[in-house]
């Protein structure tokens, strides 16, 4: 008979017959995910900070120049988020 296999935190697992603690590289392996996940939430948390203060500045700033160079973080913050997903996405 086939095993149950349902989802725990985001990891697929089978019953408890067929359990068997993890090795030491399967720790680190977890571990390093877990960390990938948190750095990425905080890069698009930025990049979200960013879009935000641009556009009250593109709505609050009268200096043209001070404008552009926040539209400027914008795009770099965005853009880092999403090279930084794409690549996290190619490793998994």
């Amino acid at each position: 008979m086939p095993s149950i296999k349902f989802w725990v935190d985001g990891l697929e697992t089978v019953d408890a017959a067929d359990e068997r603690p993890l090795g030491d590289a399967e720790k680190a392996e977890l571990d390093r995910h877990r960390q990938v996940s948190k750095r990425l939430k905080l890069l698009e948390r930025v990049a979200g900070a960013a879009a935000a203060l641009g556009a009250c500045m593109a709505l609050f700033a009268g200096n043209r120049v001070i404008r552009h160079k926040y539209d400027l973080v914008v795009v770099a913050c965005g853009g880092l988020a999403l090279a930084a997903r794409f690549i996290a996405n190619r490793l998994a």
